[in-house]
């Protein structure tokens, strides 16, 4: 008999790629301060299929003495930690949290600790569809330790990536990384913060005069 051909099918296998987000860029913060955007993450999934992800660790990375580099974990120049400052961390997709709230693990020398394990999740990001997030954090009242303003990052690295799978539940490799070694977004976090003042361009009703008692007056405007 003749032979028989069938249709051309064309096989894809579902991917995941990390990468930074645009929001937050570094910024200062004073101490003590809440709900702190510290690193944008972004999951796309590629083409081939929707992705789950059920695992994401987060590194974090800090400056106590005033260097460009931060150690991941702990500072040893002045045995400060990532956990000292940030006290507690949050997932959040959009205005939503996702996982539970995770604290920083303790670390006693450069190059460990300092991680948000959130597990238990279930981010279902659409084939060829940007899934991104946010790490959230508060910021300890007992910051700027030593005098020093802290330099502190969280990002996502190449050996951490998140853990994923299919629809069918077979594992997927993610690639890319966000934030790598903290080098991009950094929070600097000071002791107190400052003010400027002057008059307000716009003061036309203030001028000089008398004020009669027990009436309302505009008596001048302060920009601040």
């Amino acid at each position: 008999g003749s032979a028989l051909t069938g249709n051309v099918m064309t096989t894809r296998e579902a991917s995941l790629v990390v990468s930074l987000g645009s929001t937050p860029v570094s910024q200062t913060f004073i101490k003590g301060s809440s709900n702190v955007d510290f690193a944008g993450i972004n999951l796309k999934a590629g083409s081939g299929a929707a992705v789950t992800v059920t695992a994401l660790t987060a590194t974090g990375w800090i400056d106590d003495a005033g260097t460009t580099t931060l150690p991941q974990g702990f500072d040893a120049a002045n045995s400060v930690e990532v956990r000292d400052i940030i006290t507690v961390c949050r997932l959040m997709d959009g205005a939503t949290q996702v996982g539970t709230s995770k604290s920083p693990t303790a670390s006693t020398a450069e190059g460990s600790g300092g991680l948000l394990e959130v597990t238990g999740l279930s981010l279902v990001g659409a084939a060829d569809q940007t899934k991104s997030l946010k790490v959230n954090c508060d910021i300890s009242n007992s910051a700027y330790q030593n005098s020093n303003a802290e330099r502190l990052a969280f990002s996502i690295e190449a050996a951490t990536l998140p853990t994923a799978q299919d629809a069918d539940g077979n594992a997927i490799v993610p690639s890319g990384s966000a934030n790598a070694s903290g080098a991009s977004v950094r929070i600097l976090v000071e002791n107190t913060g400052s003010m400027t003042y002057g008059i307000a361009p716009d003061d036309t009703e203030s001028e000089a005069g008398l004020v009669i008692a027990n009436t309302t007056a505009v008596l001048g405007k302060i920009r601040l």
